[in-house]
């Protein structure tokens, strides 16, 4: 799994490429990216990007449902680049309307990105965090509002549009929130919106930072959140996963496919890949990925791996449940002694929040609040 050429035995379903590089860390940030890398660095491993992806498995039935181009900021590609990685991108085995995402940063978008992107891409999700400069500043986020307004108003030229933003900001309040909500969820053209609590990571700038004297409310942030999906239902938009929402018929296929564990293949440094039973996670370094470091392998057994995928369907609204996709991958774990056993020690714990209809299980929209004693609970 050190690179595509030991890929092809797997049937892959959907694609990640990890960019991971920033012109500026983030304060919150806690994903793998670099900033204050050389121009010779960075060109070096576009084209090794590229070469990998010219020998992805092109053989058997195997055809590709998503691409999600992530990072680290991939709006720092040059227009000629992303042309390139887009024809690269586009001779890929893909299934005929394909999703491929591009996450954008407003400072590095503009129009001769943007048309280069909507040349292979169908779907932009914009990092917005906050439409508010003083909020901005606390998460350590350099942004204007006028490359704010840019990236939002080319974002309308794509099928799929998402935004980003984070709540329960330090000071924040729920009429503070309320507008953001509204301003993000009246853009034209707006599909998506992803919404995220502000958490403190280890090792992160905000954590220096703010050391022990952030206390966040746990109050405020429950009524944050219900208010967004409040808000969203509101607008048209219904809340699909715990901080996700999309209108009918737009949610983000790539990452709905891996929450309910299918096949995923990541490239880059950084990049985690599911095979179906192992997970694979590439060196966080772009010097050793690029001389091909072995990646860390997460090896568990075939129950273990069920209860970590139900967990994470449980974040969706639609649930987990006993359908076949999950009896092709687990045959052993499907008998009529155990079927949705994997829940049924979790009854009588989390009976005001789950609820299950036959052989289906789904977390209440209150329930939701109390994922992570769930996900404790099954893992």
């Amino acid at each position: 799994m050190d690179s595509v050429a030991g890929a092809s035995t797997t049937c892959w379903r959907n694609l990640y490429l990890h960019w991971p590089f920033c012109r500026r860390k983030c304060d919150y940030c806690a994903f793998y990216s670099e900033a204050g890398v050389s121009q010779k660095l960075r060109t070096r491993y576009f084209h090794f990007m590229l070469e990998e992806l010219r020998r992805f498995p092109r053989t058997g039935t195997a055809r590709l449902e998503s691409v999600y181009l992530g990072g680290g900021t991939p709006t720092l590609l040059e227009t000629e680049e992303l042309i390139e990685l887009g024809s690269v991108i586009a001779a890929l085995p893909l299934v005929p309307g394909a999703e491929i995402s591009v996450e954008a940063n407003p400072e590095t978008l503009d129009e001769t990105k943007a048309a280069a992107l909507a040349s292979f891409a169908n779907r932009l999700s914009v990092g917005v965090q906050s439409f508010r400069e003083a909020k901005r500043r606390f998460l350590g986020r350099e942004c204007s509002d006028a490359a704010i307004d840019r990236a939002l108003a080319l974002g309308n030229n794509f099928p799929e549009f998402s935004c980003d933003l984070i709540y329960h900001a330090q000071g924040e309040s729920l009429e503070d929130w309320q507008d953001e909500l509204e301003r993000a969820l009246n853009l034209p053209g707006l599909t998506h919106l992803s919404s995220y609590s502000l958490t403190v990571e280890e090792n992160t700038r905000l954590a220096a930072r703010l050391g022990k004297t952030f206390q966040g409310d746990d109050d405020l942030d429950c009524d944050m959140w219900r208010q967004a999906g409040k808000t969203a239902a509101a607008h048209g938009f219904e809340r699909y996963e715990i901080s996700n929402y999309a209108r009918e018929g737009h949610r983000c296929r790539h990452n709905a496919n891996i929450w309910k564990g299918d096949t995923y293949f990541g490239l880059g440094a950084g990049a985690a890949s599911f095979d179906g039973g192992n997970r694979f996670r590439q060196v966080e370094s772009i010097e050793k990925f690029l001389a091909g470091a072995a990646p860390e392998v997460d090896q568990i057994s075939p129950e273990a791996r069920l209860r970590e995928i139900a967990a994470m369907e449980l974040r969706t609204s639609d649930g987990w449940g006993d359908d076949p996709f999950w009896r092709q991958r687990f045959p052993a774990l499907w008998t009529n002694e155990r079927e949705c056993a994997i829940l049924h020690d979790y009854r009588s714990l989390a009976r005001q929040q789950l609820s299950w209809f036959g052989r289906d299980y789904r977390l209440t929209e209150e329930g939701m609040l109390f994922w992570n004693t769930v996900a404790e609970g099954l893992i």
